[in-house]
């Protein structure tokens, strides 16, 4: 059983302050990154190509994206490269597909983020995940709002879903966490069913 588990989040692809390449718009212009997003894509490239094959120790993974993959035109904001969500969405294929094609990537994940961002429906994140070969969920959807997963040799089991309780205050960052923890332990023991070892959240 596979024992290594990558965990990507709210990449916001699409957003002029988040990881981008040098594309090419739908009506044939091209939109070149700044300098923060080339220091980001120099990050991204040096976090697969130098850190994860150390991280991992050359073994295979299991890729999980914990929602928000595209910025989608969100809260009356101005800052995405372009509001064209087919562009925000190709910007999201080509970022991702050589990752998912490394030969050690055993398996990809789709969890649905945030409708603001993911569409009303996390239609935009659907249709993502279907073009990338996500796997999918017993309804056959390709994106999914949580995901239950084991791994390594003694089973551990994981869960991952993208929302998450929030605060403005220092003194509470942790608390949301807590609650969470203390939730899956008290529906475990209601059900009878095994807890989690880890809950990974995200937003």
């Amino acid at each position: 059983m596979i024992k290594n588990i990558v965990v990507i989040s709210d990449t916001h692809f699409g957003c002029q302050l988040a990881l981008c390449k040098k594309i090419r718009l739908d009506h044939g212009g091209h939109y070149d990154p700044s300098r923060i997003q080339k220091v980001l894509y120099n990050w991204w490239q040096k976090f697969w190509g130098e850190w994860m094959p150390e991280a991992t120790r050359g073994e295979d993974f299991i890729l999980v994206h914990n929602g928000d993959i595209i910025d989608g035109i969100h809260h009356k904001s101005t800052t995405q490269i372009s509001h064209n969500i087919n562009d925000q969405k190709n910007l999201a294929i080509e970022m991702l597909e050589p990752i998912i094609a490394l030969p050690h990537c055993k398996g990809y994940y789709q969890i649905r983020g945030t409708e603001a961002h993911a569409g009303q429906a996390q239609e935009y994140e659907e249709n993502i995940a279907q073009q990338l070969g996500a796997i999918p969920n017993e309804d056959g959807q390709y994106s999914r709002y949580d995901l239950w997963l084991k791994f390594g040799k003694h089973k551990l089991l994981a869960h991952f879903s993208h929302h998450i309780g929030t605060t403005n205050s220092a003194s509470y960052e942790s608390t949301a966490v807590h609650k969470e923890l203390i939730e899956a332990y008290v529906e475990a023991g209601r059900w009878g069913v095994q807890p989690p070892d880890c809950v990974c959240r995200s937003h």
